[in-house]
């Protein structure tokens, strides 16, 4: 062994957060614990209980979270850091998902970006989190200004550090919903002349998904399939269940254009099941509940349906994009129930609900699910929309009508 011990741990640490997040990353700081006994301070021990928390909450190891949480606690409340316990009670809420956890966690979230600001440090981060976090309520022109404000920061303060490129065109999974494919495509196209191989994923893990995605329906999954499929498993390679879940999400975008609803259920209704929707953070509820919804009517599954329908009241008051989940969900059960009048209903609500936040490509995707019931009086505007960007694939699949 060469150095001190307080040496070998600092080199250990710096080790952990170079690897790229899976299991040789987690083992890495198992290891860093380790080393730091007897050797780190109460809060440096905090920080890195609370990352195992966190790691074994990805891995599907609920009773060791809670554990290393319980331990973060404990050694928080000897150091005395009000910095690293907001981060232990940030990642307890996601372990526990109780009911409000997310306004709660947007409310915590919204003063680390202040305590950030404060001490010039981990902005970057602080306000990424904070804008994923309160689109869940925001209206475009909140979330817009919001992300003008950390552009403004990145731009001043940090130019040249990777992450702040995503300030640029916003975190990739917003434009597109929104609708503004085009910046989609554009931070994809900015990443691959910046950054190469496996590093994109690492740092940018839904950016390829989604512009391939897109490419989907512009195209058709006969061009824009393999290259999907190969970006959504690079990004499930890191067996953590926020990856494999947003992994799942964007293949079943391919499946409902083959046609193959019943693979959107094998996959990612399977780890669904694992864990309810309401531990879901945002950006992956939303991935996740745009696919799963509209597979789970066209197989007339009330069993796929059902982790959504439970989630819902306790997602309650949570959001706007929460509140039209909810109501789209809704719209499913009465279409399986046979209620063609509370389903339209239901669409309607869940439709006016996005379009008044500004996410019109989540309004236009409802229009044919609408059709089905009975209603085809929104397929003209999504018809609309499809055209704007381009996505002859999908035109054509509305008018081929293969959503009857």
């Amino acid at each position: 062994e060469v150095g001190t011990p307080e040496d070998r741990l600092r080199v250990q640490r710096a080790l952990a957060r170079a690897l790229p997040y899976g299991r040789e990353e987690r083992d890495a700081h198992r290891e860093a614990w380790e080393l730091a006994q007897g050797v780190a301070s109460d809060a440096e021990l905090a920080v890195i209980a609370n990352t195992l928390a966190d790691r074994a909450f990805q891995f599907m190891e609920d009773d060791e979270a809670r554990r290393w949480v319980a331990a973060a606690r404990d050694l928080v409340a000897k150091a005395g850091s009000a910095g690293i316990a907001a981060a232990v009670d940030r990642t307890a809420l996601e372990i526990e998902h109780p009911p409000g956890w997310h306004a709660a966690q947007e409310r915590e979230l919204a003063r680390g970006l202040d305590r950030a600001l404060e001490r010039d440090e981990g902005v970057l981060a602080a306000y990424r989190r904070y804008l994923d976090s309160r689109c869940r309520d925001a209206s475009a022109d909140e979330r817009h200004a919001l992300l003008l404000r950390a552009r403004a920061y990145a731009d001043q303060h940090t130019p040249g550090v990777p992450r702040a490129i995503v300030f640029r065109f916003g975190p990739p999974w917003m434009p597109w919903l929104e609708g503004d494919w085009d910046s989609s495509v554009a931070f994809w196209e900015e990443l691959q002349r910046r950054f190469a191989g496996d590093d994109l994923a690492e740092i940018f893990p839904d950016t390829g998904p989604i512009a391939a995605a897109i490419h989907l329906e512009r195209e058709g999954p006969d061009v824009a399939g393999a290259q999907l499929t190969a970006l959504a498993e690079r990004q499930a390679r890191t067996e953590t269940w926020q990856g494999r879940l947003a992994a799942a999400s964007h293949l079943a975008s391919l499946q409902l254009a083959l046609g193959r609803p019943e693979d959107v259920r094998a996959g990612l209704g399977a780890i669904i099941a694992q864990r309810t929707p309401q531990a879901f953070e945002l950006p992956t509820f939303m991935l996740a509940a745009r696919v799963m919804l509209p597979a789970a009517l066209l197989l007339e599954d009330r069993e796929a349906l059902r982790p959504w329908s439970a989630a819902a009241p306790l997602l309650a008051n949570e959001g706007a994009l929460f509140d039209a989940v909810g109501a789209h969900a809704s719209a499913v059960a009465a279409a399986l129930e046979g209620d063609r009048t509370e389903a339209v209903e239901r669409y309607r609500t869940a439709a006016e609900t996005y379009r008044e936040r500004g996410w019109e490509h989540l309004a236009a995707e409802l229009a044919w699910q609408r059709a089905r019931c009975g209603d085809e009086s929104d397929l003209d505007r999504a018809r609309e929309f499809y055209s704007s960007r381009g996505a002859n694939w999908q035109l054509r699949w509305l008018e081929e009508g293969q959503w009857r």
